[in-house]
Formats: C-alpha cells, structure tokens, sequence
C-alpha cells in the first residue's frame, strides 16, 4: 500500500532519519550552550581582572610612594633595585603635593644613601637627561637637597654642572635680575651643596699640617673638588682658595708633578681643557690671583701658552664664549712688545687662524704689531 508515493516501511524509515537529526542538533546545541557558559565566566572573569588592575593602577597613580617603614624592611631589594623608584618619585616632587611631599624626600634620601653607586649614578642621569627643559632647574635643585643630606661623596656633585649648562642665559639685565630660567638659583644651591665638602677639604688640610699626616681618602676629596666641571665658573672661586689651591699655581704645575701618590692615573687628576682656559680667562682678563703668578714667564710664552685655550673659547658657538677667547686673546697681546714675535711662532696654526677669524680691527692690529718683519711678510702672504 502507497501513501502519497511512499510506502509505509519507507516513511517509517524516513521518520526515524528525521529523529536522528533532531537529537544530533539538540546535542550541538546543549554543547553551544555550554561554551556559551564557559565564554560568559571567562567574561566574568576578566572583567574581574580588568576591574582589579584598574583599582590598582588608580591606587599608583594617587599615591606612587611606599611607607618608609616598608621600604627599612627590604633594604636588599632597595639596593638592588630602588633606583627605578627615581622616576616616580621625582614626578610627585615636581608636582610638590603637600600631602606626599614629605614622604618622598624621606624615601629619596634612603635610596640615596643605600643604593649601589653605579645604578643610582645611572638613574640619576636619566632623570635629568630626560627633565623638560621648563622643569631641569626644579629638578637640578631637588636632586642637590637629597645628596646633601645623604653626605655622598663629590664625586655626585659632576652631575649638575653638566645640566647647568643646558639652562639658557640671560641676554638682558631684566631676565638677570628675575632669574627668569633660574640659572641663579641652580649656581647657589651648587654652591651650598659643594660648602660642606670643601669645609671638610679645609678642616683635614689643617689636621694635616698639625698631625702630619697624610690620607688617601683626603686626597681623593680634594682631587674630586678640584676636577668637578664647575671651575669654569667665576663663583666657584672662592673654593679653589679654600682647599689650597690657586689659578696660577694650577696654569703653572701639574697636579701628579707637584702630588706623587701611587696609583693615580693621569686621566683620573687631571684638569679638563675648559677649566684651564676658564681659569686662564680669570687670571689674565679679570687679574684674579694676579699678584701671585710667577714674573718668570716671558709674555711671549704666555701668549703661546694662551693660545690653546683661545681656540677652544672661539670655538663654541655661544657668543659668551667667544668674547671671552677674544678678550684673552687682546689681553695676552697687550703684554707682548711690538715687533718681538718671531717667524716661527707662525708655524703654529693658532697664530695664523685667530687673527683672521676676529672681526675687531683692535685684536688685528695687535697681532701685526707683535709680529718682526719676517712674520709680518709671511702672515701677509
């Protein structure tokens, strides 16, 4: 017997195909629904998470500083490690946020004092090196107070004179007397910083001359002192005085012949090229410690020996830098009679190039008059 075409063994069969399939697609779908559970707990649970960093990167961000208690229990991961507490750090001291303020320097001052050399000497430089230039002198003043009470050695204090540098100066009297980019205000808190070790320098100078004797580690001191980059300022004068020390005697002598201590290299005492022509600037332009520089040395030396540092002042672009190679340059000049300069101080390329590189027909002049006839017919030539 047919049914619509079919017999009834044939839709019997059919049916139970059908059947089939309906419990295959109601078992996928309970399998869907359980990945859709699955899917939803783990959406769960990293909204949990999410929910979890952002409190704690709220709390970061409102406080980025650790008790002091905290940080006395872990010194060993302080030393190791404390030095990239810098950056956050000085961040909320820039912000000088009344509540936290006194926090930080107190964790600052720890990690200065504990810290491996090296690591901080590193961390140190990459706070000031990446400072906005609007923020370098905030940061050079905070970085000052905390070394100074932590009694590091000199040795930190090379730190600053670099950033100091990178300030811009004043060009009128106005922006010198508001210290407009605190340039100032930089120079004295260096000062204040570098008065104690040279007090100490002082104090074991004495104790050497009423004991007799003699340390290393007070050498090390005032060799240090005298090799920081700031001796090319004016200011720091008075320093040089206080340890003993003058502009002539250092032009004159070098430090290992006048000092023999074993195991002092040559480039570790020795002074840089811009401090001596600095100091040169002082003695012979502004006659600072005049009196005492030796009558011995015949102008024409001088002005030989002053030609090195002439040509490292006329060659910095900043105009500062540049009058003070030309005043020097005048001053050695002046001191040298006329027509005494012989032909083979023109062999150096220093007598040769300056005089062409001055625009004031003074300075020009001045070398003509110095030169004999033969120099002057070679110089023209």
């Amino acid at each position: 017997m047919k049914v619509r075409g079919l017999t009834k063994r044939g839709k019997f069969q059919r049916v139970r195909r059908m059947k089939k399939r309906v419990r295959r697609m109601k078992k996928r779908v309970r399998r869907m629904k359980k990945r859709v559970r699955r899917m939803k707990k783990r959406a769960r649970r990293m909204k949990k998470r999410v929910r979890s960093m952002k409190k704690k990167a709220y709390r970061e961000r409102d406080s980025k500083w650790i008790h002091v208690d905290q940080v006395l229990h872990h010194q060993n991961i302080v030393r190791c490690m404390g030095w990239n507490l810098l950056g956050p750090l000085f961040q909320i001291l820039l912000k000088k946020e009344d509540k936290n303020l006194n926090h930080c320097l107190a964790i600052l001052t720890h990690i200065l004092e504990v810290c491996s050399p090296n690591e901080l000497l590193v961390g140190l430089l990459e706070q000031v090196e990446e400072a906005h230039p609007d923020s370098l002198a905030e940061t050079i003043i905070l970085l000052l107070q905390p070394l100074q009470k932590a009694r590091r050695p000199p040795q930190w204090a090379w730190l600053s004179p670099p950033s100091v540098a990178r300030l811009p100066v004043p060009q009128t009297k106005e922006q010198e007397e508001d210290d407009v980019f605190s340039l100032c205000r930089c120079c004295s808190a260096l000062l204040v910083f570098v008065r104690h070790f040279v007090e100490e320098a002082k104090q074991s100078q004495q104790a050497d001359i009423t004991n007799g004797t003699h340390t290393a580690k007070e050498d090390e001191l005032r060799t240090e002192l005298l090799n920081m980059k700031s001796l090319c300022e004016p200011l720091l004068e008075g320093i040089l005085s206080g340890i003993g020390e003058s502009p002539p005697d250092m032009l004159c002598h070098g430090l290992l012949w006048r000092r023999e201590v074993p195991g002092f290299l040559e480039e570790e005492v020795c002074y840089s090229k811009e401090s001596l022509a600095s100091l040169a600037y002082l003695l012979f332009v502004q006659h600072i410690a005049m009196d005492t520089f030796p009558t011995i040395f015949s102008s024409v030396f001088v002005l030989q020996c002053n030609m090195e540092y002439i040509n490292l002042f006329l060659s910095r672009r900043e105009e500062s830098r540049l009058q003070k190679g030309l005043d020097l340059y005048e001053k050695s000049l002046v001191r040298v009679e006329d027509n005494i300069l012989p032909v083979q101080l023109l062999e150096f390329k220093s007598f040769f190039s300056v005089p062409q590189r001055t625009k004031g027909l003074k300075v020009l002049q001045l070398s003509i008059d110095t030169f004999d006839t033969e120099a002057k017919y070679k110089f023209f030539l």
